[in-house]
């Protein structure tokens, strides 16, 4: 049976790809995991409650930044505690770092903290639910057009 990944997770750009000098701690906007993004029509039954990060430096920034990344969550908008650390991200010869995040209550921010160098750098979260229940998501789809056929090559 195959999964719907569209059905079951959720991606939320938690920052566009931007340059942040070096700087003390930012947080990213609040986002509530029910309702979804801003300006939605819907009202989701499912708070996705485990996520994968997954974060992208641009290689046009100086090679010894850093970044350090916190995470809040709660279920009361405005009152959000601190819930994870995640490891120092340094950019190196690795421009992609991900990390694993579960057990989330139904609104989240991200703080962020660049040290040593500026860096360009993007964020984006991929949810997915822990019940049943389906999940929505709010985007443009793209057309995919094939090239050619895998089974021949």
């Amino acid at each position: 049976m195959r999964r719907d990944r569209i059905a079951n997770e959720r991606i939320i750009a938690f920052l566009p790809p931007v340059t942040v000098q070096i700087s003390g701690p930012t947080a990213t906007a609040e986002f509530d995991l029910r309702q979804g993004p801003a300006g939605a029509f819907f009202a989701g039954r499912e708070i996705p409650t485990n996520f994968l990060l997954v974060v992208n430096m641009s290689t046009t920034v100086t090679a010894t930044a850093t970044l350090d990344l916190v995470v809040h969550t709660g279920d009361v908008s405005g009152a959000l505690t601190l819930y994870a650390t995640i490891g120092q991200m340094a950019f190196d010869t690795n421009t992609l770092w991900v990390a694993e995040v579960s057990d989330l209550q139904r609104y989240i921010e991200i703080q962020y903290t660049v040290a040593t160098a500026e860096l360009l750098f993007g964020m984006t979260g991929n949810f997915n639910r822990s019940r049943r229940e389906p999940i929505y998501q709010t985007a443009n789809e793209a057309a995919v057009t094939y090239n050619k056929n895998p089974a021949t090559g």
